[in-house]
C-alpha cells in the first residue's frame, strides 16, 4: 500500500474470496483517536485445507512495528474467530496469508473504533490502583500478625507472673517458658529483614509502574489539549463566516462545535485532576515504604533484645521488671501510629482515584 491520508485510510479490512490472491494487507486508520478497539470475527479454514494466518501490527510513521497479535489455524479447535483488541495507537496493519485459493464461507473481517475516553480511563486507572495496593500491602500482613500475637504472649504472661506471686507453682518450670516465650518472639521478628528483602524488587517495580501510569495520564492530557486547540481552531474559522457556506449550517456547525468544545474542556479537567492525584500519592507512597521499613528495622532490633533477654530469664532475671520492660516499646507503638497516620491521607487520595470517572 503506498502513501495514503489517515482522513481517508480505511476503517475495515475483510477477507472472503482468495481465489486469485492468498495475501491481503491492510492499514487501518481513525484520525485523531488515542487508541483503537480492533473486533476479529470469521473462521479459518480447517489446517487439513492449508496454513492460514492473520497478523495485527503497531504501525507508526509509515512503518510497522511490534506485532500485537498472531492466529493461526493450527489448532482446529480453535478456527472461529471472534475476539476484541485495544491499542494505544491511532493506526495498525493487517496482514493475512493463505495457501489456499478458494471462496471463504464465512468472511474473516478486522473492524476498528476508537476507544471511549472512559475505556482508556480504567486502563490506567486499574492496574494503578493494583500497584498503589501493593505498595500498601507491603510488609503489612506479616507485621500485624507478628505484633498481635506477640503482644498478646506478653500480655498472657504478665496474667501468669500476677497469678504466680500469688500461688504455689514450680518456678523453675515458669522461667523456663518465660524464657522459650521470649525466644519465639525474637524469632518472628528476625524474619523483619527478611521481609525488605523479598519485597525490595516488588516495591521498585510498582514505583516504576506508578511512573508509567502518570506518564499515560499526561499523554491523554496532551490530546485532549490538541483536541480542544483544534476545535476552538474550527470555531474561530466559522466565526469568521465564509461565503460558501449556508449561513443556516454555519450556525448549526458553529453550535455543535462549542458544544464540543465545552465537553473537551470537562475531560480536560477530569484528566487533569486524575493526573494531580497520581502526583500527590507518589511521595505519600514512598513515605509509607519508608516508614514501613522503620517498623521492620526496630521489629529486628528488638528480635535481638528479645533473645537476650531469654537468656537473662533463664540465669535469674526478674520475670517482672522484663515483662514491663518490653511490653512498653515506644519506639514501636510510635512508628506503628506515624505510618497509620501516613496510610490515612494515601486512602483519601486512593478514593478519588478509585471515584474519578469520565462519564
Amino acid at each position: 500500500m503506498g502513501l495514503f491520508s489517515y482522513s481517508e485510510a480505511a476503517t475495515r479490512f475483510s477477507v472472503d474470496d482468495l481465489s486469485k490472491d492468498n495475501q491481503q494487507s491492510e492499514v487501518l486508520a481513525i484520525l485523531g483517536a488515542a487508541g483503537l478497539t480492533a473486533s476479529i470475527e470469521g473462521a479459518f479454514h480447517p489446517m487439513a485445507e492449508g496454513i492460514e494466518s492473520l497478523r495485527i501490527y503497531r504501525y507508526t510513521n509509515g512503518k510497522s512495528h511490534e506485532e500485537i497479535l498472531l492466529r493461526k489455524n493450527d489448532d482446529n479447535k480453535a478456527l472461529i474467530l471472534s475476539q476484541s483488541l485495544s491499542v494505544n495507537t491511532s493506526t495498525i496493519k493487517v496482514t493475512f496469508n493463505s495457501s489456499i485459493k478458494k471462496t471463504r464461507a464465512q468472511p474473516i473481517v478486522v473492524q476498528i473504533f476508537p476507544i471511549s475516553p472512559l475505556e482508556r480511563l480504567n486502563k490506567i486507572k486499574t492496574p494503578l490502583l493494583d500497584n498503589i495496593n501493593n505498595i500498601l500491602s507491603y510488609g503489612a500482613a506479616q507485621v500485624s500478625k507478628n505484633i498481635e500475637k506477640n503482644v498478646t504472649l506478653i500480655n498472657e504472661l504478665q496474667q501468669k507472673q500476677t497469678q504466680s506471686q500469688n500461688s504455689d507453682v514450680d518456678l523453675r518450670a515458669y522461667r523456663s517458658q518465660v524464657a522459650a516465650v521470649f525466644h519465639d518472639l525474637s524469632v518472628s521478628y528476625a524474619s523483619a529483614q527478611d521481609i525488605k528483602k523479598q519485597s525490595q524488587a516488588g516495591i521498585d517495580q510498582a514505583f516504576k509502574s506508578i511512573k508509567g501510569h502518570a506518564n499515560s495520564t499526561q499523554k491523554e492530557l496532551n490530546h485532549v489539549q490538541q483536541k480542544i486547540n483544534h476545535s476552538q481552531n474550527k470555531i474561530t474559522l466559522l466565526q469568521q463566516g465564509d461565503g460558501d457556506i449556508d449561513e443556516n449550517k454555519r450556525q448549526l456547525t458553529l453550535t455543535a462545535e462549542q458544544r464540543i468544545l465545552s465537553s473537551l474542556e470537562i475531560q480536560q479537567q477530569a484528566w487533569q485532576a486524575f493526573y494531580q492525584n497520581q502526583v500527590a500519592i507518589y511521595p505519600l507512597l514512598q513515605e509509607h515504604v519508608k516508614k514501613t521499613n522503620l517498623l521492620l528495622d526496630i521489629l529486628s532490633i528488638y528480635a535481638n533484645v528479645y533473645l537476650e533477654f531469654s537468656y537473662a530469664i533463664q540465669l535469674g532475671q526478674d520475670i517482672d521488671s522484663a515483662l514491663k520492660i518490653l511490653n512498653n516499646v515506644v519506639e514501636l507503638d510510635t512508628a506503628i501510629n506515624n505510618m497509620m497516620q501516613n496510610m490515612k491521607k494515601i486512602k483519601v487520595i486512593q478514593q478519588k482515584l478509585d471515584t474519578l470517572s469520565l462519564q
